[in-house]
């Protein structure tokens, strides 16, 4: 007995012309070219893969060889052939092979990375569909705690000096900016109109342009809502689901953990970069003399060159790196001073006395105290 068939040796997509031959309870696989032995199955090592139907052909495996497939389209050779096969060959299964079980690791490992990219970028889109005011009430909640863990500097002449700050690069915003008692030298933006600046940069900042500078930055966090993103994506696709509830309360996390993950998640490259616009835009816009602006990057710059991290540290880093954003700043200010030509008149922000009231804001209010 022979039959035509066709078989995939495992290795190629090719399908090869071959004869079966049917010898003393075993099948002989030949080249039909050649003649050439290519295998031998016992009919009990034999597995039916696929049975044939309209358009499909039928396909036969081995137990012990189970990355070569036959395939036979001849219906009545195929019939022939079933008759020789015994029970066995229509219950057993192939065993996992080493080719399999990469192939299914690689796939795996494709759908991880598919989810483990896709997902976030889900979440972070959905923010489009959240309510703006969820926002306010997600990020009221956590500036509430923040005040209540680490203290409010609320001393009224540097608050004063502050609002005035504010008022000048932001008349028609409804920013709520606060100073906390903590010694990071920092500013965040939270979900919401929410600003927080910490005592830290204020006692270190080394001009009103500078804290201008930030401040201003921050407000493109805020515009491009950069805080909510950051936050929906710390938290998951469970908040969304609490979300289509009506419930937007906070995971039970610590405050300080949640200012750590938003300061974490949302500076990242793409966003600092376009805050770090936003803010040079708009103090162009406003005539602030960008030359100081850059100070806080240059005193971040000094606090790296301490640590001497290696380069290639770079490349995993969230930020901007510090030099581009620097050199960035001051090759704007540069073109800035051009537009102002001879005449170098910027806008008036602080008196010296409402500036020194602005640094000792937290400290001024623990001496009267």
């Amino acid at each position: 007995m022979k039959i035509s068939c066709l078989y995939l040796d495992g290795l190629h997509a090719q399908q090869h012309p071959c004869i079966l031959e049917h010898q003393a309870g075993m099948l002989i696989l030949k080249e039909r070219e050649c003649g050439k032995k290519k295998a031998f199955w016992h009919l009990e090592d034999i597995q039916i893969i696929q049975k044939p139907s309209s358009g499909s052909p039928g396909k036969l495996g081995c137990v012990y060889q189970p990355d070569i497939r036959l395939i036979i389209h001849s219906l009545e050779d195929w019939n022939t052939l079933i008759a020789l096969l015994p029970q066995s060959a229509f219950k057993k299964q192939l065993p996992i092979t080493y080719s399999s079980i990469v192939l299914y690791a690689v796939l795996t490992c494709l759908c991880l990375a598919f989810f483990y990219k896709a997902i976030p970028i889900f979440i972070e889109q959905s923010v489009a569909f959240i309510p703006t005011s969820v926002d306010t009430k997600i990020g009221d909640q956590i500036v509430l705690d923040l005040h209540e863990e680490l203290g409010r500097c609320e001393n009224k002449e540097s608050l004063d000096a502050l609002t005035k700050m504010v008022t000048l690069i932001a008349p028609s915003y409804d920013l709520n900016v606060s100073v906390v008692d903590f010694a990071l030298e920092n500013a965040l933006a939270f979900p919401g109109n929410s600003i927080v600046l910490f005592g830290g940069f204020i006692k270190n900042a080394e001009s009103p342009e500078e804290m201008l500078f930030v401040l201003a930055h921050e407000m493109g966090h805020v515009k491009y809502r950069h805080a909510m993103k950051s936050f929906v994506r710390s938290q998951g696709l469970s908040f969304l689901l609490r979300l289509t509830t009506g419930n937007v309360s906070m995971i039970d996390t610590g405050v300080l953990d949640i200012v750590g993950s938003l300061g974490n998640l949302h500076n990242n490259r793409g966003n600092e970069a376009q805050s770090d616009q936003f803010a040079l835009d708009l103090l162009l816009q406003k005539n602030i003399d960008l030359q100081k602006a850059p100070s806080f990057f240059e005193r971040a710059q000094k606090q790296e060159a301490i640590f001497d991290l290696p380069d290639v540290l770079d490349l995993l880093s969230t930020h901007p790196e510090t030099e581009e954003r620097i050199r960035h700043i001051k090759e704007t200010a540069k073109t800035q001073r051009k537009m102002q030509g001879e005449k170098n008149k910027y806008a008036h922000i602080l008196s010296k006395k409402e500036w020194k009231a602005l640094k000792s804001i937290c400290y001024k209010e623990k001496e009267e105290k």
